[in-house]
Protein backbone atom coordinates (compact mmCIF):
# COMPACT_ATOMS: atom_id res chain seq x y z
CA UNK A 1 0.00 0.00 0.00
CA UNK A 2 1.43 3.26 -1.15
CA UNK A 3 1.36 6.56 1.24
CA UNK A 4 -1.36 7.81 -1.22
CA UNK A 5 -3.18 5.17 -0.08
CA UNK A 6 -2.85 5.46 3.61
CA UNK A 7 -3.02 9.23 3.26
CA UNK A 8 -6.66 9.20 2.07
CA UNK A 9 -7.54 6.32 4.43
CA UNK A 10 -6.91 8.77 7.02
CA UNK A 11 -8.03 11.34 5.67
CA UNK A 12 -11.80 9.78 5.36
CA UNK A 13 -11.03 8.85 9.18
CA UNK A 14 -10.05 12.35 10.33
CA UNK A 15 -13.39 13.84 8.48
CA UNK A 16 -15.86 11.41 9.39
CA UNK A 17 -14.37 11.26 13.23
CA UNK A 18 -14.76 15.28 13.39
CA UNK A 19 -18.37 14.82 12.01
CA UNK A 20 -19.36 12.41 14.43
CA UNK A 21 -17.66 14.18 17.36
CA UNK A 22 -19.88 17.26 16.46
CA UNK A 23 -22.38 15.03 16.52
CA UNK A 24 -22.30 14.07 20.01
CA UNK A 25 -21.53 17.57 21.13
CA UNK A 26 -25.12 18.57 19.36
CA UNK A 27 -26.92 15.56 21.07
CA UNK A 28 -25.12 16.34 24.34
CA UNK A 29 -26.06 19.81 23.80
CA UNK A 30 -30.00 18.97 23.44
CA UNK A 31 -30.42 16.39 26.32
CA UNK A 32 -28.99 19.25 28.50
CA UNK A 33 -26.37 16.84 30.01
CA UNK A 34 -22.57 17.80 30.35
CA UNK A 35 -20.79 15.68 28.03
CA UNK A 36 -17.50 14.47 30.28
CA UNK A 37 -14.37 16.90 29.26
CA UNK A 38 -12.15 13.83 29.17
CA UNK A 39 -14.09 12.30 26.37
CA UNK A 40 -13.45 15.10 24.29
CA UNK A 41 -10.49 15.56 25.54
CA UNK A 42 -9.57 11.95 24.28
CA UNK A 43 -11.19 12.56 21.09
CA UNK A 44 -9.37 15.52 20.11
CA UNK A 45 -5.82 13.95 20.96
CA UNK A 46 -6.67 11.16 18.89
CA UNK A 47 -7.64 13.38 15.89
CA UNK A 48 -4.85 15.03 16.55
CA UNK A 49 -2.39 12.00 16.28
CA UNK A 50 -4.36 11.16 12.91
CA UNK A 51 -3.70 14.63 12.12
CA UNK A 52 0.10 14.66 12.13
CA UNK A 53 -0.10 11.40 10.55
CA UNK A 54 -1.80 12.92 7.62
CA UNK A 55 0.40 15.13 7.80
CA UNK A 56 3.58 13.07 7.10
CA UNK A 57 1.79 10.32 4.56
CA UNK A 58 1.17 13.82 2.73
CA UNK A 59 4.32 14.45 2.29
CA UNK A 60 5.15 11.48 1.18
CA UNK A 61 1.75 11.06 -1.33
CA UNK A 62 3.13 14.11 -2.77
CA UNK A 63 6.25 12.85 -4.05
CA UNK A 64 5.04 9.90 -5.08
CA UNK A 65 2.39 11.27 -7.15
CA UNK A 66 4.16 14.66 -8.35
CA UNK A 67 5.13 13.08 -11.67
CA UNK A 68 1.26 11.93 -12.41
CA UNK A 69 -0.08 14.83 -11.23
CA UNK A 70 -1.69 17.00 -14.41
CA UNK A 71 -1.00 20.70 -12.60
CA UNK A 72 1.99 21.84 -14.37
CA UNK A 73 2.18 24.97 -11.84
CA UNK A 74 1.51 22.97 -8.98
CA UNK A 75 -1.14 25.30 -7.57
CA UNK A 76 -3.48 23.18 -6.10
CA UNK A 77 -0.78 20.97 -4.89
CA UNK A 78 0.23 24.21 -3.02
CA UNK A 79 -3.18 25.05 -2.07
CA UNK A 80 -4.03 21.79 -0.88
CA UNK A 81 -0.30 21.48 1.06
CA UNK A 82 -1.29 24.83 2.62
CA UNK A 83 -4.54 24.34 4.08
CA UNK A 84 -3.63 20.90 5.33
CA UNK A 85 -0.63 22.23 7.54
CA UNK A 86 -2.97 25.22 8.74
CA UNK A 87 -6.00 22.28 9.99
CA UNK A 88 -2.93 20.37 11.47
CA UNK A 89 -2.12 23.16 13.67
CA UNK A 90 -5.65 24.21 14.37
CA UNK A 91 -6.23 20.17 15.99
CA UNK A 92 -3.06 20.98 18.03
CA UNK A 93 -4.69 23.81 18.85
CA UNK A 94 -8.26 22.05 19.68
CA UNK A 95 -6.19 19.86 22.16
CA UNK A 96 -4.81 22.51 24.33
CA UNK A 97 -8.05 24.00 24.05
CA UNK A 98 -9.77 20.97 25.52
CA UNK A 99 -6.81 20.81 28.21
CA UNK A 100 -7.58 24.41 29.39
CA UNK A 101 -11.45 24.09 29.44
CA UNK A 102 -10.61 21.08 32.41
CA UNK A 103 -9.68 24.48 34.41
CA UNK A 104 -11.50 27.42 32.69
CA UNK A 105 -15.58 26.90 32.05
CA UNK A 106 -14.82 29.80 29.04
CA UNK A 107 -12.94 27.64 27.28
CA UNK A 108 -15.65 24.67 27.20
CA UNK A 109 -17.70 27.42 24.83
CA UNK A 110 -14.23 27.93 22.78
CA UNK A 111 -14.55 24.10 21.71
CA UNK A 112 -17.30 24.52 19.84
CA UNK A 113 -15.72 27.58 17.77
CA UNK A 114 -12.69 25.41 17.64
CA UNK A 115 -14.02 21.82 16.45
CA UNK A 116 -16.32 24.08 13.67
CA UNK A 117 -13.28 25.97 12.07
CA UNK A 118 -10.87 22.47 12.20
CA UNK A 119 -14.18 21.11 10.17
CA UNK A 120 -14.23 23.85 8.09
CA UNK A 121 -10.66 24.39 7.44
CA UNK A 122 -10.63 20.03 6.62
CA UNK A 123 -13.84 20.64 3.97
CA UNK A 124 -11.52 23.44 2.49
CA UNK A 125 -8.35 20.70 2.08
CA UNK A 126 -10.47 17.81 1.22
CA UNK A 127 -11.68 20.81 -1.41
CA UNK A 128 -7.98 21.12 -2.77
CA UNK A 129 -7.37 17.58 -2.19
CA UNK A 130 -10.28 16.55 -4.43
CA UNK A 131 -9.34 18.92 -7.35
CA UNK A 132 -5.79 16.96 -7.68
CA UNK A 133 -6.58 13.79 -10.65
CA UNK A 134 -5.49 10.88 -8.83
CA UNK A 135 -4.67 8.48 -11.87
CA UNK A 136 -1.98 6.24 -9.69
CA UNK A 137 -5.23 4.84 -7.47
CA UNK A 138 -6.73 3.61 -11.01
Amino acid sequence: MKSVHIHLIINHLVLYSCFFYLLVKIYNFYQKKAMDVRIGLIFQIVLAILLIILGFTGHKAEEQIATYLQDPDGTRMFSHEEWGELAVKIGLLNVIIHLMSLKFPLAKKMTWISLLLLLLLLLITCYYGGQLAHPELR
